[in-house]
């Protein structure tokens, strides 16, 4: 509907994964939690895209807030194929367009190690967003101090000696870089610190910049319990980036799409083709049979195939559906009729390869007319209308079927006499060709009417719904590139943390023994690997089936909705009809009353 009406918005359904962060009580390391704590939402991806300005920006929508508006978007098609009338584009009725407004650019990791051994710490961290892309950067700083806040303490190779003691830092959040395509207006920092409460956030930096700085210190002082020591060695900070994004105009970008009506006259090129029923092998065909026409030679007593292809001009309105096929008014080259009767041919199987090809239906003829089968028709010509009638066109409502008529030439052999040939496609191509007959079939001039809009909207619903698989698919490749950025951007921390304790001359084994990096990435930890992937198998398993589910059932609620809005359109409907004859009875009335008054005889019956 969207690009029918020239706008510059899709729409996907998209499972975004959320890594939750764990509390003091319960220490995990951020990779730990992708692995196992994740969550999986099913929300819809709105695109908003202006390829001449090259513009864009993205939202999301609840399944909920989705199908709420696809009334309002159906409304909005409906009125423009009716009438050409366009709705207002970016206004708040407009259900194809939301309101720019502050959201997640992505998020940055700090792991806190450094505390533990004093030492200060200044990164830039990796700003990645829900799919696993980096949006950018953000530079962080991390101080361990004095009670002054502002006296460095001396790096330390004895974690647990801060162990019962108070511990003071600092947290620098200076700038971002790098955020060229994303919500880089009005951009802000939030993020928590064990288990605080409310959100710790930073002033905006106003403005739409792509290296917004912020320049803000935040001071703690901690109580190092054991719960917190394990924190500060294995867990991270996590920082939500958050901006607005400018909106992206629609004017003029591209031309809406008319309701296309069908022609006043339908053209129809027909062809033949004869098969031996019981071989499928072809039957001989005489390009130069009759002086005018082209023909296929028959043995009597045999039952044949009959190969009817209908190919049309136009790339829409095409047949879908042949109803009924008879063969009739058999006559030789002299004009004389053998047999007048229509003789019924069952369609055994119709259908079309594909969008550029011919609509093909194979007729079943048992066998010639008795008046063929004699020993005097052998040799003869004839002359046989085939008779089709079509049911179905597609985007039409046609109140009666079309009737296709083709003239077909054959020649009649004794039983067994006409020797049978192997046809591959590109000679019956041929012999389609040899045998076209153009038909040409009045329909008179056409309006758009509800009927047709609403069957426009029945095929825009029925088109290919297979992206089940590909949602998957995206999921998989999304929560890849989360586990290799994260996992990279742990071992990058730990390695520059090892190297400045290494100037310090402390011994860097010390991070593997307290569990700073997780087994997994420093060996020997295959059966926790194995775990921490069976965990993450059966927990996208179960997304995957809560994700059909609940497709299934919206799908269900929104046919529901669209039934009672197609009930509720009937009773309107009706309730102006029932006005309308109640009005016609009083007026039939009062016209009695009036003439039985002025005395004129008349016999008209009172409708009551």
């Amino acid at each position: 509907m969207a690009v029918q009406l020239g706008r510059c918005v899709t729409f996907e359904a998209r499972l975004v994964t959320t890594v939750p962060e764990s509390g003091v009580e319960d220490v995990l390391s951020p990779v730990e939690e992708l692995y196992t704590q994740k969550t999986v939402e099913l929300l819809v991806l709105a695109k908003l895209h202006n390829p001449r300005s090259d513009m864009r920006r993205h939202w999301f929508l609840t399944p909920e807030a989705f199908f709420d508006r696809i009334s309002a978007m159906r409304d909005m098609w409906q009125k423009w194929m009716l009438e050409q009338v366009m709705g207002q584009l970016h206004v708040k009725s407009d259900p194809f367009w939301s309101k720019p407004d502050t959201d997640i650019i992505g998020k940055s990791y700090m792991y806190l190690a450094s505390l533990c051994y004093q030492v200060e710490i200044s990164q830039w961290l990796p700003i990645v967003d829900v799919f696993g892309v980096k949006q950018g950067e953000l530079r962080v700083q991390l101080t361990a101090t004095e009670m002054d806040y502002t006296t460095k303490l001396r790096p330390t190779s004895n974690p647990e000696a801060i162990l019962g003691q108070k511990l003071f830092f600092v947290l620098r959040i200076e700038q971002a870089r790098g955020l060229m395509e994303s919500a880089n207006k009005n951009v802000y920092i939030e993020y928590t610190f064990s288990d605080d409460e409310g959100m710790h956030k930073t002033g905006v930096a106003s403005g739409k910049k792509f290296d917004p700085k912020f320049g803000e210190e935040h001071k703690f002082e901690v109580t190092v319990t054991e719960n917190m020591l394990r924190y500060l060695q294995k867990d991270a900070i996590c920082f939500t980036v958050n901006g607005e994004a400018d909106d992206v105009d629609e004017d003029d970008i591209a031309e809406a799409t008319q309701m296309e009506l069908p022609p006043e006259t339908f053209e129809f090129f027909m062809s033949v083709d004869w098969q031996d029923s019981s071989s499928g092998k072809g039957m001989p065909f005489n390009p130069d049979m009759d002086a005018a026409e082209p023909g296929f030679t028959l043995n009597q007593s045999t039952a044949h195939k009959l190969v009817f292809a209908i190919a049309q001009s136009d790339k829409n309105f095409k047949i879908v559906k042949l109803v009924r096929g008879m063969l009739g008014n058999f006559r030789d080259q002299s004009g004389k009729v053998w047999e007048a009767s229509w003789m019924p041919c069952m369609i055994s199987k119709q259908s079309r390869l594909d969008e550029h090809q011919p609509w093909i239906a194979e007729l079943e003829v048992n066998q010639l007319p008795a008046a063929l089968n004699t020993p005097d028709a052998i040799g003869r010509i004839f002359f046989v209308d085939l008779k089709c009638e079509v049911d179905e066109v597609e985007r039409l409502a046609l109140e009666e079927p079309l009737n296709l008529l083709k003239k077909i030439t054959i020649q009649v052999q004794a039983k067994g006499a006409a020797a049978l040939v192997d046809v591959d496609s590109g000679e019956q191509q041929k012999r389609f060709k040899r045998t076209a007959l153009l038909q040409e079939v009045y329909m008179g001039q056409w309006e758009v009417s509800n009927e047709a809009v609403n069957i426009a909207m029945t095929e825009l619903r029925t088109q290919d719904d297979s992206g089940s698989q590909d949602i998957m698919k995206k999921l998989d490749d999304d929560v890849g590139r989360l586990q290799t950025i994260m996992v990279d951007e742990q071992r990058r921390q730990v390695e520059d943390l090892s190297t400045r304790l290494l100037a310090n001359g402390i011994d860097v084994g010390v991070l593997n023994q307290l569990g700073v990096v997780p087994d997994e990435m420093m060996g020997g930890g295959d059966d926790k690997m194995a775990a921490l992937t069976q965990q993450k198998n059966k927990a996208e398993d179960d997304a995957a089936r809560a994700l059909k589910e609940k497709v299934a059932l919206e799908q269900e609620v929104a046919a529901l909705k669209a039934r009672i809005k197609q009930l509720e359109a009937n009773m309107t409907a009706g309730e102006a009809a029932s006005q309308r004859i109640h009005s016609l009875q009083k007026q039939l009335k009062s016209s009695k009353q009036l003439k039985g008054e002025n005395g004129d005889g008349s016999k008209a019956c009172v409708v009551s």
